[in-house]
Formats: C-alpha cells, structure tokens, sequence
C-alpha cells in the first residue's frame, strides 16, 4: 500500500485522485498509468525532488513516472551496509551479498518489472498469459557518458550486461526508458 508521504510526493493533497487513491490503497505507478490512460498527465512534474537529491533525483522521479505509462514498475533499490545493534554489519540492496561482490557487481537504482504478454508456441499451455520480465536502470545525471575506466561503472555495467544476457531489460539512463 502506498503509503501519503509517497504520494505527498507526486500530488497536491488538495488533487481529487489523490485522496481517492490513498483511501483505497491505490499504488502511485497505478494512477499515473490512470492519468496517462485518460490523457490528464503527459509528463512529470518538474522540480519534484531536487532541492532534495539533485539532478539525480529529478532524472530518477522522472524516469520512475515514464516507466508506468511504458508497462514498467520500477522502485527504488537502495544499496548498502549499515551496523545492527550489537555492532554487526547488516548488508542491504540486491546482489549486495558482501564488499568484495558489490566492488565488481553492482545492482541498479531502480529494480522492477514489465508485464509482457506469452505468445511463442512453445508455451502453448500458458499462451496469453501475462509475465514479469525483470527491469533494472541505473540512474545517471543528464550528460552522462560511460567511462570504462571508472570502476563503479564498470561494476554496474557488469550488472546491466548480466540481466540483458538472461533476458530482462536494463540500462544505463539520463531520463528515457
């Protein structure tokens, strides 16, 4: 369930849609897909989480609107490693298993899903029925330009490179899916 501050964060309070969706437990990919379908929202909103997270952001905040209106469900994949309570160090964010892994293989800001329809004669018995392929972008700042000799990039491109080859969908983006 999407929880207001989430939604405090694409809408007004004060937007009709809003209060409805968050009475009934409406995801906020789910009525953005709504806005798009009934021609209300074409675009996303500027200047929505700048101040806050930088040129970063707005590209992510913007990406993550484009992609329901495209079929996707992206969300955010924080990546980390924090002490528990008694001193121990809690890894966290897929593919995260331990320091030396997370320095070659990096997984993407955002992490989801497209819904795709099977259609290939040989899944015959299940033919028509939707599946999730997995979806991962890594966000970049607008004017991004690979660097080979980077070696986070390299660690994340290593990520991108391995989801395409088991057939998901995943990128690199400054903005567009």
């Amino acid at each position: 369930m999407t929880t207001e501050a989430e939604f405090a964060s694409l809408r007004k309070p004060t937007d009709i849609l809003y209060s409805w969706a968050l009475r009934h437990g409406i995801s906020a990919a789910a009525l953005d897909d709504l806005r798009h379908e009934l021609g209300e929202f074409s675009a996303p909103v500027e200047g929505r989480y700048e101040d806050e997270t930088g040129p970063e952001g707005l590209t992510q905040a913007n990406i993550r609107l484009k992609a329901a209106s495209h079929g996707f469900i992206l969300h955010r994949n924080n990546n980390g490693q924090l002490l528990d309570k008694n001193g121990r160090p809690v890894r966290f964010g897929l593919a995260n298993d331990s320091k030396s892994i997370n320095a070659v293989f990096k997984s993407s800001d955002l992490i989801g899903y497209s819904r795709e329809l099977v259609n290939d004669d040989w899944l015959a018995r299940n033919y028509g029925q939707p599946i999730a392929r997995f979806a991962a972008v890594e966000v970049k700042k607008p004017g991004f330009v690979f660097d080979p000799t980077d070696e986070r990039q390299v660690a994340q491109k290593r990520f991108i490179d391995t989801v395409v080859a088991h057939g998901g969908y995943a990128r690199f983006s400054t903005g567009d899916l």
